[in-house]
């Protein structure tokens, strides 16, 4: 508990994230089941902040993103039909990693995936991964930690370059809860990075969108979010195709409603793309 007086407004977000997790498990059908989650809440969320999240306007919607986005995603990293190509490694990178649990509770073969989390507070990783070993997890793939401001595309290319990110491999980049806390001119530059460090083929990239009415919707609520400028999630999709990604699609609350039963905000969706390499 002594990490969170000293996170910031993005950083306990991450937390925020963590919690949304482990009420689902409450539901009785979950949609994802995130037990490290709830570990990482019961060492690291003081009970008032906890009780802040529960009496928060944005409980419900934010309860219900959580859940389509955790499930989609998880099913996305987890699909074995990645494209066939020659090599059988795998690469996933996280970026704005914070209180992402995947390394620690999905299929994953550790003899051929390896996982980049990347997070602009190192401290943040270390402090998850004390918790969760502590806990009694154990990652089910290699972890390659890598500080990095994501908005400098610069020094992210240098970490991830220097952690052994392979630009031969297949990479799915996952930018899960991202995108709305990068000014919207960093988008652009960030999916041309991951084009050329992790476009081979049969690599993907897939993010979540929060256009300006769900901003509307925040403010309407009365909460505050240290989020950026948000974009229609057309924008994101010219970004996409203009950095080089094909075959992009755009999930959204109908989609999310026919296949989980769970309708998020309309302003909420999801885009894949994959290489065209």
């Amino acid at each position: 508990m002594a990490l969170w007086p000293r996170l910031g407004a993005v950083p306990r977000t991450s937390l925020l994230t963590a919690y949304w997790r482990s009420v689902e498990l409450l539901q009785p059908s979950p949609l994802c089941v995130d037990k490290p989650a709830a570990a990482l809440c019961a060492s690291l969320l003081p009970p008032p902040a906890a009780a802040e999240f529960s009496r928060s306007p944005l409980f419900a919607s934010g309860q219900r993103i959580l859940s389509v986005r955790t499930r989609f995603l998880d099913e996305w990293i987890e699909r074995p039909a990645w494209p066939p190509v020659r090599t059988t490694k795998r690469q996933i990178v996280l970026l704005g990693a914070g209180m992402d649990t995947r390394a620690y509770r999905l299929g994953l073969s550790m003899h051929t995936t390896t996982l980049f989390e990347v997070d602009g507070d190192i401290e943040l990783l270390n402090t998850k991964h004390d918790v969760l070993e502590a806990a009694g997890y154990r990652a089910r793939v290699p972890i390659v930690r890598c500080a990095a401001d994501v908005s400098d595309v610069s020094a992210l290319s240098k970490v991830l370059t220097e952690g052994g990110l392979d630009p031969t491999v297949p990479t799915r980049w996952v930018a899960e809860g991202l995108l709305e806390y990068l000014a919207p001119e960093c988008h652009a530059p960030l999916f041309q990075l991951a084009a050329r460090l992790g476009g081979a083929r049969g690599s993907g990239f897939a993010a979540q969108v929060l256009e300006p009415s769900f901003g509307d919707h925040v403010e309407s609520l009365g909460v505050e979010l240290p989020y950026q400028r948000l974009v229609p999630v057309d924008d994101v999709l010219v970004d996409l195709v203009s950095a080089g990604w094909g075959q992009i699609h755009a999930f959204s609350a109908p989609y999310f409603e026919s296949k989980y039963s769970r309708r998020p905000h309309d302003g909420f969706s999801i885009v894949v793309a994959s290489a065209e390499s």
